[in-house]
């Protein structure tokens, strides 16, 4: 299956004909059946005159649609555990944000994990199915720019989680405001918890999924004041989070560690 990191650095210096594209790296015979699934999954290309890009390299970070995401689970393995809540807002950077926040109906959840995020078995009974909160939230997210706080977890998470329930991977591009953070940030915790305290920003809700996703787009919209002039696309705002090496201008700075 694609992989959304391997596709976008084929396009991320230049466009390419719809043909080549499809047949050469996608690896698909039908090409409009391919492009539109790949958008579905929320993979961001744009089609013109026969020719494919990837949105993300020619569009300017502060014209992006971010969609800040959390999510709590039962346990940190997709494999054995399960998405228990989602939370996630979506717009420009600094707002406004459409707010999208669920439960999930679950079986059995850990006692540590009712500890930490108080979460009950008697709070879910009544929530949707993980496949229709999934199916819901794919709709919500579209092809917008997946932002988080750890963001491998929670989008490994999640595209194991449609992948299950046969709804598709995730192809959005992706940005990690804990990495984020600690290239622009000066604090000596890097988790949320951490950052708020440096920031002073209201933490008390921490470890429920919409009110931690409300907390990284604080972090992104505080950190994304400090960027270098020379980040403009949001392909750049990437690359420069993961300081990828093509980006020779941009000097890595030493990481601490963080709390989670």
């Amino acid at each position: 299956m694609w992989e959304a990191s391997r596709l976008a650095g084929r396009l991320r210096r230049r466009e390419v004909s719809s043909s080549f594209f499809c047949e050469k790296l996608l690896g698909s015979s039908d090409c409009e059946a391919s492009l539109q699934l790949l958008r579905a999954m929320g993979f961001p290309l744009e089609q013109n005159d026969g020719r494919v890009r990837l949105a993300t390299a020619h569009r300017h970070w502060r014209d992006e649609t971010f969609c800040f995401v959390d999510i709590e689970t039962t346990g940190p393995n997709p494999e054995h555990s399960q998405i228990l809540e989602i939370g996630a807002l979506k717009g420009p950077l600094g707002g406004p944000y459409e707010e999208f926040a669920t439960l999930i109906k679950a079986r059995y959840i850990p006692p540590m994990i009712v500890d930490v995020t108080g979460i009950t078995l008697q709070m879910v009974a009544n929530a949707p199915t993980l496949a229709t909160a999934l199916r819901d939230f794919r709709l919500f997210l579209g092809d917008a720019l997946f932002v988080a706080h750890d963001a491998l977890f929670d989008y490994r998470y999640l595209s194991h989680a449609l992948e299950q329930q046969g709804l598709g991977r995730l192809m959005n591009r992706a940005l990690c405001t804990l990495k984020l953070s600690k290239k622009l940030i000066k604090a000596e915790r890097y988790g949320l918890v951490g950052l708020s305290e440096a920031l002073g920003l209201d933490a008390t809700d921490h470890h429920r999924a919409l009110a931690d996703a409300k907390l990284s787009a604080k972090v992104c919209e505080i950190a994304l004041k400090h960027l270098p002039e020379g980040v403009v696309t949001t392909e750049e705002l990437i690359a420069f989070s993961d300081f990828h090496p093509h980006h020779k201008k941009l000097k890595k700075k030493k990481e601490k560690n963080h709390d989670r």
